[in-house]
């Protein structure tokens, strides 16, 4: 059982749940899934498993987050701050209830990725216009793993595996939580991330799981896979 699994349950039961996370016994229960396979592994605490599944393990928040509503909510505190907030002060504001969990704003990808999206957001909605100057530019804002990383020097994108529903999309990026978020405006269910393979031929990887999962395309870029077929994906090695 890996970590992905185990909050990708979280989500889904929290889904069936009218949005709320599931108590650690529940979990239990609902899955099998005994504590021992978790806590002290992945985990320290329950709390922290459902914050980094997306959800809010305060039981007076206790909703799924979407996409848009993290990115308004970094946007809001922005505003608050002056400047694009830092993780003690998201911390900070979480203490609030009107606020998610401040570990919830992982789902959007890196630090650069989140002021992307909160440039993008400030320069389509007139309500957040004045954030624009307040933002880093984005040669300030670079992700670390362009200094210093594995892959230094490599053009890398990304290839990923998200779902919506009963279905699965193969598609490819060079930035994984911006392609999440404008894909979250588009859809009328939840978007889950599943997976991402780091790698320096992304249209390559795309086309080879496109022609792989041939048979089992429902639309487009959109697949019904099975457990095994996602397992699979999870499988490919990332570029080091």
């Amino acid at each position: 059982m890996e970590r992905e699994d185990i909050l990708g349950e979280i989500r889904r039961i929290a889904m069936e749940n009218d949005g709320r996370a599931p108590g650690k016994k529940a979990f239990q229960r609902q899955t099998g899934i005994p504590e021992s396979r978790w806590s002290g592994r992945y985990w320290a605490r329950w709390s922290d498993a459902v914050a980094e599944a997306g959800l809010d393990p305060n039981e007076m928040q206790g909703q799924v987050h979407s996409e848009e509503a993290l990115v308004r909510a970094l946007a809001t505190v922005a505003r608050e701050f002056g400047h694009f907030p830092t993780s003690p002060e998201l911390r900070l504001r979480a203490r609030q209830p009107d606020m998610p969990s401040h570990n919830t704003f992982a789902r959007l990808g890196t630090k650069a990725e989140r002021v992307e999206m909160v440039r993008q957001l400030a320069e389509a909605d007139p309500e957040f216009g004045d954030l624009v100057a307040l933002l880093p530019p984005p040669s300030a804002s670079d992700s670390p793993r362009e200094a210093g990383s594995p892959g230094q020097g490599i053009d890398a994108g990304f290839v990923y595996l998200a779902r919506s529903g009963r279905f699965h999309k193969v598609g490819q990026t060079q930035h994984v939580g911006r392609r999440s978020y404008e894909l979250q405006l588009q859809l009328p269910e939840r978007l889950q991330l599943v997976h991402t393979i780091r790698t320096d031929d992304p249209r390559g990887v795309e086309r080879y799981w496109h022609d792989r999962f041939a048979h089992l395309r429902a639309n487009g870029e959109w697949f019904k896979l099975s457990q095994s077929d996602v397992a699979a994906f999870k499988a490919w090695p990332d570029l080091v």
